[in-house]
């Protein structure tokens, strides 16, 4: 049994020891930056000091659609829809607060305010009047506040696998 826990020891210091020769620091945001942007990809600096990615594809004078990811996701889950939708319309993604190329933003303001907001300043900053609102997940609550709160700016708003409406309060 002494010899056990001797060599449970000797396991437990080799892996203390080699632990900061496995792990690596972050991976410098240029970097990451450029292997995840495209030609479209744009950064939008707030009033805040956030600093959103977002992206601006399709038909400019089509109907504009916004579509916001959800939990532990990025703009890129949208680009199957981007793809087929891009023909027709306009078509506005972007990385939320914390998510993909998006920053924490400052303080650390997290909130569902933060969402909206972060929704707000891309279509103002793109001057976007009207439009479709599309989220998903965490992106559909931000989708039905942003739509309770503007609903004379949303002509449509679409729901995927959205949280639902007690989440909201």
């Amino acid at each position: 049994m002494k010899i056990l826990k001797w060599i449970g020891l000797a396991f437990l210091i080799l892996i203390l020891t080699s632990a900061p020769f496995v792990f690596e620091g972050d991976i410098p945001k240029e970097i990451i930056d450029e292997k995840y942007t495209n030609s479209a990809s744009k950064f939008l600096v707030t009033e805040k000091g956030a600093r959103i990615h977002y992206r601006d594809q399709g038909k400019k004078a089509a109907p504009t659609v916004v579509l916001v990811h959800g939990a532990m996701a990025s703009l890129h889950t949208w680009e199957p829809w981007v793809e087929i939708l891009s023909s027709k319309y306009r078509i506005v993604t972007l990385d939320l607060p914390g998510h993909g190329l998006t920053e924490k933003v400052p303080k650390g303001a997290f909130g569902k305010d933060n969402l909206t907001d972060t929704i707000h300043a891309i279509v103002k900053a793109l001057e976007i009047e009207h439009f479709i609102l599309g989220g998903n997940s965490m992106g559909g609550g931000a989708t039905w506040r942003y739509t309770l709160n503007n609903s004379q700016r949303i002509n449509a708003m679409i729901l995927v696998a959205s949280v639902g409406i007690s989440s909201l309060s």
